[in-house]
Order: structure tokens, then sequence, then C-alpha cells
């Protein structure tokens, strides 16, 4: 295990988002990651305008720089606030409201399988919560439900940029916690499946899977982690200024 912990990996995925009207979208890539370092590049995608195309960090993931190909420029990635959520069906969709009473979350798991290559443990965790709201004294309410299974390959480290399951409500958050942070190894598949019902309406659900078809263990060279020296600096709104 020490030999694969010292060396990098490199891996290709595919991210597949479907909706509750059947609506599909599909993005692809390469990861290179090693120590503290990683770098993404997307595949093409004909058609689609992106404002960037490859995310490069070398402080584990605590600042990034996004890399346009076609422009031949990149900038700082900016996060608007450091409450994040795994679906938008998390939240109510409209400001305001809360998550109330005691929320069940559980986490168990399923054997192994074999994934790209590696053994990998599956884990699969289950959150239920509800939303109130109250707009002209007219109470809102509306019941949260998801299902997150994780295959997990603990011969391999965890990646920098790999983040645990959050809502954004710390009431169920802090109830989440204790259990994804027991989770070891470096995830190479995921399925998160969220259903948001309001009172007397239909459920409105997402699927968001994650395939990881080909992997390799291998020392990444550190160019792979620099930006072209012939890329210009265009900063991004409220990008931290450079020196």
């Amino acid at each position: 295990m020490l030999a694969l912990l010292l060396a990098g990996v490199v891996y290709h995925f595919t991210t597949t988002f479907t909706d509750s009207r059947g609506a599909v979208a599909q993005s692809s890539g390469r990861v290179y990651a090693q120590d503290s370092s990683y770098r993404v590049d997307l595949d093409p995608a004909p058609g689609r305008k992106r404002s960037f195309d490859t995310s490069i960090s070398r402080d584990n993931d605590r600042t990034a720089v996004l890399i346009n190909k076609t422009k031949r420029t990149y900038y700082d990635r900016v996060r608007i606030t450091s409450k994040t959520r795994s679906s938008i069906l998390f939240q109510f969709p409209f400001p305001g409201g809360e998550a109330v009473g005691q929320p069940v979350v559980a986490h168990r798991v399923e054997g192994t399988e074999m994934v790209a290559g590696h053994q990998a443990t599956k884990h699969v965790i289950t959150v239920e919560y509800r939303l109130e709201f109250e707009e002209d004294s007219t109470p809102i309410n509306a019941v949260v439900r998801a299902t997150e299974t994780l295959w997990c390959a603990e011969d391999l480290p965890r990646l920098p940029f790999e983040r645990a399951l959050t809502t954004g409500w710390t009431l169920v958050d802090r109830e989440l916690k204790p259990l994804t942070s027991s989770i070891q190894g470096m995830t190479i598949g995921a399925e998160l499946a969220v259903t948001r019902t309001f009172d007397g309406g239909p459920p409105i659900s997402e699927t968001t899977r994650t395939v990881v078809d080909e992997l390799r263990v291998d020392d990444v060279p550190a160019l792979i982690f620099a930006v072209p020296a012939d890329f210009t600096y265009d900063a991004a709104p409220m990008a931290p200024r450079r020196d």
C-alpha cells in the first residue's frame, strides 16, 4: 500500500445528471492527482461554450486556477460562499425557510465490488429531513430524501478535491459529518439521488452518477500542474488580486 500512497493517480470519469423530467446532461474528463496537487481536463463538448476547460490546484484545493484553452487565458476560481450543497434540491427554490425537526441520517456498508480494477467498499448514506417556510401566514412544507452510494478504494488515497455529502443546513450536516468523515479511501464511483416533495405536490427528483472507467497509479510530472507560460492571466470578477 505504501507504494500506492507515494504515487499519483490518473483516471477518466463520466458524470451523468438526470432530472425528474428525464432531461440528461453529461460531462467527462481526465484527472491527474498527486500529493496536494490535482488537474482536471474536461473532454471536448461540441456545441457547448465553457468558461474554462481545465482546473488546477497545488494546495489541497484551497485555491485553484481555471484555464480557457481557446482564449489561452486563466483566472482564479472564486467561491461566493463557504456553504456548500451537494444538490440544489436540498434547499427551497426561493429564499428563506429552514430545516426543522430531527433529521434521519444513516450509513451502511454493502460489501465490496471491483471498480476500475480496484476492490471498492460500497457505502450507502440515506438522509431525510423537513423544510418549513411561511408566506403571508401560509405555511409551506417539504420533505427531502436522499440516497448517496459511494464506491471507495481503500488502497488509494482520498483526493484533495473530494467533497463529503452536505445539505447546507447545519441541523442536518452535523448529523452527516461523523458518518462521512469515517469513510476511507478514494471515491471511484458515486451516485446521489435526491427527491424534494412539497405537501400536496408531486415529487421533484434528480440523480447524479459518476463512473470511473479507466484508472492507473503512476507518478505525475510536476509540469502537469503548471499553467502554460504563454497563457495570459485574466482576473475574474471578485477574484483576489495578484501581486
